[in-house]
């Protein structure tokens, strides 16, 4: 026979509209005092390798009195709390403001009873929780498992609670710490930048954490080192920030967990993250062609320059979309794009910098059928083009590329093409006049030349090189061509 459980609840009206909160939610730490003066404190419950489940009341709600006189808390805590496995902590609150303290005793009007009678648990008198835990309704009963996580449970049973409680996440061996979460540089990177890198260093073995290594790493390369020494709880986090690294455009950075109490991490799938930043187009003009060819659905689409501070310099599409989409398929037009027609824009680049363009799509498909978009320089040169690019698609442009030239008067023009490469490069040059005593190298960041090729005496005219960096790391270099009367140089990088 299928049973059929009847759940009703008491409705109310809050000063200020909220959501309940979601289940997976993370909690963050509260301390409560009870009835008797004790104080209980979220995180040194959850530490103790419990789960909590909070019983939130009014003392006028009847479906919460009808459930309280049904004990099936306080079967829970006679089998699960501290009288019985010892695995579950169970509190209520009542936090409705309006009702005074004593009527949690059944005295006075608002309540319906005595609400402490043959009760083992804590009861908790304070509004502040019900707004804290975003409760909608009465009675609301939460679940708090060890990783700080929430869920409702409901009017249920003490087998019901204890089964719920089983769905918990688990601790996974005794050393077993992570990486949750990094913070650094962004992919707006033109040039060397140094920065403080920072992650999210959690513990999901058994085992409380009182030490451990961790490195960040450009290129293979140590750069910082972090001795951690703490008392680190199961299931607990601590942010962890590195000091100042420098990375360039093409590098690799990588941060590892190394060791956990000066042991092995029993789980290392999570204990490396790497990052590479974006190497950059170069653009040489000043001037940027936006094209867009939309699709049936040209409301959807959004686009814009970002300027080297990160501010919008110019932008195109519906601006109800922004940089980063709604994820909603039915938006108001805003100034959108018209469906199946060919839109161009020229943008203006003020100054030399890094700049980004970025194309947002707000339902998350890209340009589907004939659909698409092409970002050009004003030579003609693609810098990103593409169809269906899914949410969004974005390159960095680093504009002025050109790092410093000095005249050498008998230079022309000199060009250095592809930029960027994979491996082989084309040094392409013309002379007006015989230059003596000339050099053409390739240097790293570290002034330390790679290529170099001395001439006595280079003749009028046209010039070629193919320069291989087949075995040359990823990074940046710089190509100079000296002479008696001056230096040109120009960056490139290698992918």
């Amino acid at each position: 026979m299928k049973k059929i459980f009847t759940v009703f609840v008491c409705l109310f009206t809050l000063t200020f509209a909220q959501a309940q909160m979601p289940d997976g939610a993370t909690v963050q730490n509260f301390t409560v005092t009870d009835l008797n003066g004790q104080t209980h404190e979220l995180y040194d419950i959850l530490n103790e390798g419990k789960s909590v489940i909070i019983d939130v009341f009014a003392t006028w709600c009847g479906p919460c009195w009808s459930y309280h006189n049904q004990h099936h808390l306080k079967d829970v805590w006679d089998l699960y709390g501290p009288d019985g496995t010892d695995e579950i902590f169970v509190m209520a609150i009542e936090s409705d403001g309006s009702t005074p303290v004593d009527a949690i005793y059944g005295i006075g009007g608002g309540t319906l009873g005595d609400w402490t009678t043959d009760v083992p648990y804590p009861i908790i008198d304070d509004a502040s929780m019900g707004s804290f835990l975003q409760i909608n309704y009465y009675p609301t009963i939460y679940m708090i498992c060890q990783d700080r996580t929430i869920r409702e449970a409901g009017q249920i049973n003490a087998n019901a609670m204890y089964a719920f409680h089983n769905q918990c996440p688990q601790p996974v061996g005794n050393n077993n710490g992570a990486i949750v979460d990094y913070k650094g540089y962004d992919d707006h990177v033109c040039e060397d930048l140094g920065f403080e890198p920072r992650i999210t260093f959690k513990n999901f073995g058994n085992d409380i954490i009182s030490e451990a290594t961790i490195t960040a790493s450009i290129n293979g390369n140590v750069s910082s080192t972090i001795n951690y020494t703490g008392e680190m709880y199961p299931f607990e986090s601590e942010l962890i920030y590195f000091d100042e690294i420098t990375i360039a455009p093409g590098d690799e950075l990588s941060i590892q967990i190394q060791d956990i109490n000066g042991d092995t991490d029993e789980d290392s799938s999570d204990n490396l993250y790497t990052e590479t930043t974006e190497i950059p187009f170069e653009v040489k003009t000043n001037t940027l062609n936006v094209e867009i060819m939309t699709d049936n659905e040209g409301y959807q689409i959004f686009w814009a320059v970002l300027k080297p501070n990160r501010t919008i310099l110019q932008k195109g599409g519906n601006s109800f979309v922004g940089l980063y989409g709604g994820g909603l398929q039915n938006l108001p037009p805003l100034g959108g794009y018209d469906d199946n027609e060919l839109f161009t824009e020229t943008v203006e680049l003020p100054n030399d910098g890094c700049y980004k363009f970025i194309i947002v799509d707000n339902w998350g498909d890209g340009l589907q059928g004939n659909g698409y978009y092409k970002v050009t320089d004003a030579d003609g040169n693609v810098i990103i083009e593409g169809s269906d690019f899914g949410a969004s698609a974005d390159r960095t442009l680093d504009v002025g590329f050109t790092v410093g030239t000095t005249e050498i008067t008998q230079l022309e023009s000199m060009d250095v093409f592809p930029n960027p490469t994979s491996g082989e490069l084309v040094v392409n040059f013309d002379l007006t006049d015989n230059v003596t005593n000339s050099v053409l190298r390739l240097v790293d960041l570290t002034g330390k030349a790679v290529y170099v090729q001395e001439f006595d005496q280079l003749i009028e005219g046209n010039h070629t090189f193919n320069i291989s960096l087949d075995n040359a790391p990823s990074g940046i270099y710089y190509v100079e061509l000296v002479s008696e009367t001056g230096v040109f140089t120009k960056k490139i990088v290698k992918m």
